[in-house]
């Protein structure tokens, strides 16, 4: 950077490109699809070949398999949400979950967690089990996108 010299990297590492590189471009059957800020596409990926690498790279990867191996450890109860929740810096260090699980009456159990330094910015993920009333459970998911939590529901509730 010092240098004013650009370098091109091609990699399907993502390890690599977080390590190294301050802008990525994503390509797709030799097409620019997107391209960004490092951790604005880590953080936010739009494109559906992006998201591919960037769970690859995530340690939260283990939740597919759970899923499809219908395991004891992801369980919802009726109603209940499997759901992934993604912490941008301007949240990461936020009580959050405690303070929705106050003021909502839901619980959380945390099945899958990582919090990543990406250029000097903090990038949570979260993959968690959310049960109790369901216009509770709506709530919740609300105040959680009011507070810039993004959130993915994996699955809906199963019985046991």
């Amino acid at each position: 950077k010092k240098l004013g010299i650009t370098i091109v990297l091609i990699t399907h590492e993502m390890a690599v490109i977080k390590a190294v590189c301050h802008k990525v471009a994503v390509m797709e059957h030799g097409e620019v699809v997107e391209e960004g800020k490092v951790y604005d596409i880590f953080a936010n990926p739009q494109k559906d070949i992006t998201k591919k690498f960037i769970i690859s790279a995530s340690p939260l990867k283990k939740i597919h398999s759970l899923v499809r191996k219908d395991s004891p450890f992801i369980q919802t109860k009726d109603g209940g949400l499997l759901v992934k929740l993604i912490f941008e810096h301007t949240v990461v260090g936020d009580a959050i979950i405690s303070d929705i699980s106050r003021r909502f009456n839901v619980d959380f159990n945390i099945v899958l967690a990582n919090v990543e330094i990406l250029k000097g910015e903090q990038l949570g993920s979260m993959i968690t089990v959310l049960t109790g009333k369901e216009n509770d459970i709506a709530s919740a998911m609300s105040y959680l996108k009011e507070k810039n939590v993004r959130t993915e529901v994996i699955e809906h509730g199963r019985a046991s």
